[in-house]
């Protein structure tokens, strides 16, 4: 794994400790490229780290454990 993808994924996890985010704020509050974010949420998701929820302006991201009985996993 690319380190930067790791360091993306340890950002994303910091990041989501403090409340689910929707992605794109998420993208602006780390000020990392889209391809990043995404191919570090991809890696997290596959193991069972973050979750994302369909919302209004696209996903919201949540850590897993934070999710309740009605947040999911969903891939697109």
């Amino acid at each position: 794994m690319d380190k930067s993808i790791e360091e993306a994924a340890r950002r994303i996890e910091e990041a989501l400790n403090q409340e689910p985010i929707e992605v794109m704020q998420l993208k602006l509050k780390l000020e990392i490229s889209a391809s990043k974010l995404f191919l570090a949420l991809g890696w997290m998701m596959r193991e069972g780290r973050v979750g994302l929820e369909p919302s209004e302006f696209g996903y919201k991201a949540s850590l897993a454990e934070a999710r309740n009985s009605s947040f999911h996993k969903c891939l697109p």
